[in-house]
Formats: C-alpha cells, sequence, structure tokens
C-alpha cells in the first residue's frame, strides 16, 4: 500500500470521508466503512503458511537445478 494513503486511511474513523489524498497513482477520496482484524490464530494458517513455504522451497530449488544444468552444458542467451 502507498505510504501516504496508508498514513491516512489508518488515521480516519469509520464512516468519515477523508480530504483528497494524492499518491503515485492519482488522487482519491476515502472513505472507511468497516475495519476487520487481520490475526488470525497460528493453528488455522498453519497449513496455508507450510504450503506456501513448501512452495517457495520447491521454486528455489528448481531454479538451482535449472541454473546448474545452464551452466555445466555452456547454455548462452543470444542477443536479438
Amino acid at each position: 500500500m502507498v505510504k501516504s494513503f496508508e498514513d491516512k486511511i489508518f488515521s480516519m474513523q469509520l464512516d468519515e470521508i477523508s480530504d483528497i489524498v494524492e499518491t503515485k497513482y492519482g488522487y482519491h477520496i476515502l472513505l472507511v466503512v468497516d475495519r476487520k482484524k487481520e490475526t488470525r490464530p497460528l493453528e488455522e494458517v498453519r497449513p496455508e503458511l507450510e504450503r506456501q513455504m513448501k512452495q517457495a522451497k520447491e521454486g528455489d530449488a528448481y531454479r538451482a537445478f535449472l541454473a546448474k544444468l545452464k551452466q555445466e552444458a555452456g547454455f548462452k542467451t543470444l542477443p536479438w
């Protein structure tokens, strides 16, 4: 989230309309309609976190293996 947008939105009350907020994406008028807690118990998110970590490790291993194969084969990208 853009800093100026974040600063403004989190300083506002429910049902409050902001002044004009300028970001690198343009001008905005904000209205806070609801607030929700973003925290969940660890046991609830553990399976999701484990899946994400496994996917990240598999991706890293795949990229390392591919880089090793390219190096061993003398692979070079030609400029077009």
